[in-house]
């Protein structure tokens, strides 16, 4: 590797990709003095722990330089690493620590990484030479913004690392194959990772690459799973690779069945198997589709672990998801990584808890368990959901030696399965028939032997004609077709937005910049600088009312001047207090009903934000609907009609 290049690395999850990237970012700064990386992450939640991760590594690496690292994501002002190290570059650049030498010249810095203040605002934040966030941002450089080119320049001769290829949809990843011909174009190096990757994906993001190198994608033969794909402006090449010990397992597969019969409670065969398995002890999750099934599952286990402390001061059933205010999800992620994460550093493993999650720990996060139960979900994101199991190694009770996945099954109306309508609103019921149908069954699966196989069987474009049941096949052509069309309709979303390819045969600066807003959710969804497709949310904080008065915390009875630009800690307080909610039928009514105070709307971090209004039960209803904030469940959204939407 002695030229910029793309590098894509599959390997089963906890193999170390995130440190192979690191090594190679490293090597190409040595090499080919490439200016600096950014990681890339799907989520705010997976962001801030590679931050922290990012930020160890560059502290060994440059000890004895000043270094620049960015967080860049929606609420990174809200985290606590990211201020520290702003903060640490204020007292640095204050003039009383601006000493000179003898000569006159400036003594150099010590080593120490900073977050310098200049880069933290909107736009500059890729210009910075170290950089972890979401994969949003380097998104935005390939869409018709009003500013897109000072992203680009940002991203130029840097190596981008871009985590978790697998999770994307179709929309993301054809905006991901123009920004890597662009960045092909601009001598960057690109390291893809992704523990799981259909064969389709990976030769269409390599040809996307070739195109901004302006060669030809070759034939590059098929190398056996797990393996290190690469290509250059004058070569390439692939290699399979042995996994570690760690990583090779055998996963037990059990089918489990939300209820027993007509006579069951909902969930009581979960609630069963989990007083059985963890009798002796043990850490389990589950990880569910939904917030509101989460809080459902959630609530039928409460009764059966009520205990307030597992043994580490923290409850024995816990609950996870991004339906909290800003501040109590930071809470809940710090105490989900200090109780599930690695050893050391903090980590106090609890003798037995649960933890009820969603996917925000699905991906990136460093958590083991010793059990899990999932919802349906492509066999991708299962596979990437058992990277959770028995991840590290440490003693285990007796009966959890062996790393389980347990299935919530779906409910068979004659030969084909029906999946919760929750579920089938996030992944598409086909993928869901493909996953299934690979799956039924099994009860192993040996990683990284099956892995492959399992991927193909969901991904590749072949219908088992002789093997379905004439139902099933039915049901199996209607759901392929309707996928497609999906897929096409987010192609061409992404292609409406998306900027000139940069071999574009004409002067690019001649065709208009169609200036895609970036910001403003209430705009209508053909104008928005869209990074991900799908139902529109909105940012809502969550203030009190009491008479006349809107207040910031009840308790304490602190009130909020709306009429008032908010500044310093009220700006924290309210952001502390701010939610992002998806609802098919509530957020349109909110984007273009809800209250944004008057003091807000001059603000950069607030004008996007609606306001709502809890009553003192906290509760607030609007649109047919109530919104309530539960200290347990958090926000929990209800139909004020007889029938949930």
């Amino acid at each position: 590797m002695t030229e910029p290049g793309l590098v894509i690395v599959e390997a089963p999850m906890g193999e170390g990709k995130t440190e192979a990237a690191m090594y190679l970012a490293d090597r190409w700064a040595v090499i080919l003095g490439q200016k600096g990386c950014y990681f890339a992450l799907p989520t705010m939640t997976t962001s801030n722990q590679m931050f922290s991760r990012v930020k160890e590594f560059l502290g060994q690496r440059y000890s004895e330089e000043m270094v620049n690292l960015q967080l860049l994501h929606g609420h990174a002002s809200l985290a606590a690493e990211f201020q520290a190290l702003r903060r640490r570059a204020e007292q640095f650049f204050m003039p009383a620590n601006l000493e000179a030498d003898e000569g006159g010249c400036q003594a150099k810095l010590p080593g120490e990484i900073i977050a310098a203040e200049w880069f933290t605002h909107r736009k500059r934040g890729l210009l910075a030479p170290f950089g972890v966030g979401t994969v949003d941002q380097i998104l935005l450089a390939a869409l018709h913004t009003r500013h897109y080119f000072v992203r680009l320049f940002g991203l130029s001769h840097k190596t981008v690392i871009v985590d978790e290829v697998h999770a994307y949809d179709a929309y993301m990843v054809k905006l991901l194959e123009r920004l890597l011909e662009w960045l092909a174009a601009l001598g960057c190096s690109v390291v893809l990772l992704s523990a799981t990757l259909p064969q389709q994906r990976r030769l269409a993001l390599m040809k996307a690459f070739c195109r901004g190198l302006g060669r030809p994608c070759p034939q590059i033969p098929r190398s056996p799973y797990p393996r290190v794909s690469w290509i250059t402006p004058s070569g390439e090449g692939t290699r399979g690779f042995e996994v570690s010990s760690l990583s090779s397992r055998k996963l037990r597969l059990w089918w489990l069945a939300p209820q027993n019969s007509e006579t069951d409670t909902p969930y009581s065969q979960l609630r069963q198997e989990f007083q059985k398995a963890l009798a002796e002890g043990g850490c389990a999750a589950v990880i569910c589709n939904t917030v509101g099934r989460a809080q459902e599952i959630y609530t039928a286990l409460k009764k059966f672990f009520p205990s307030p402390d597992a043994g580490d001061g923290f409850p024995e059933l816990d609950l996870f998801h991004a339906r909290y205010p800003f501040g109590d999800r930071e809470e809940r992620e710090r105490r989900t990584l200090q109780r599930f994460g690695k050893p050391g550093s903090g980590v106090s493993r609890p003798h037995r808890a649960i933890l009820v999650a969603t996917q925000v720990i699905e991906q990136s996060l460093d958590l083991d368990f010793d059990l899990m139960v999932t919802e349906m979900a492509p066999v991708d994101l299962l596979l990437q959901r058992a990277g959770r199991l028995h991840r590290h190694q440490r003693t285990r009770p007796a009966n959890l030696q062996e790393p389980t996945l347990m299935l919530l099954t779906s409910e068979l109306q004659g030969e084909v399965p029906r999946f919760d309508p929750g579920t089938e609103s996030v992944y598409h019921p086909h993928v869901l028939l493909r996953t299934w149908w690979a799956l039924r069954g099994r009860q192993t699966i040996a990683i990284p032997e099956d892995v492959e196989e399992l991927i193909e069987m969901v991904y590749e474009d072949v219908t088992p004609t002789g093997e379905l049941p004439q139902g099933l096949l039915r049901v199996w052509e209607e759901t392929w077709k309707d996928l497609q069309r999906n897929q096409q309709e987010e192609e061409n979303q992404a292609r409406l937005r998306y900027i000139l390819p940069p071999y574009f045969p004409d002067d690019i600066w001649e065709h208009p910049n169609l200036g895609l807003e970036e910001d403003d959710p209430a705009v209508h969804r053909s104008l928005q600088a869209l990074t991900r497709w799908g139902d529109p949310s909105v940012s809502l904080v969550l203030l009190y009312e009491k008479g006349d008065k809107v207040l910031l915390d009840p308790e304490a009875e602190r009130p909020v001047a709306l009429e008032t630009k908010p500044e310093g800690d009220l700006v924290r307080g309210l952001l502390q207090r701010s939610v992002t909610i998806t609802h098919r039928r509530l957020v349109p009514w909110l984007l273009k009903e809800g209250e944004i105070p008057t003091g807000w709307r001059r603000h950069p971090l607030l004008c996007r934000h609606r306001l709502i209004r809890l009553n003192p039960e906290r509760r607030w209803q609007g649109a047919g609907y109530e919104l309530s904030l539960d200290p347990e469940l958090g926000v929990v959204i209800t139909s004020m009609k007889k029938e949930s939407p």
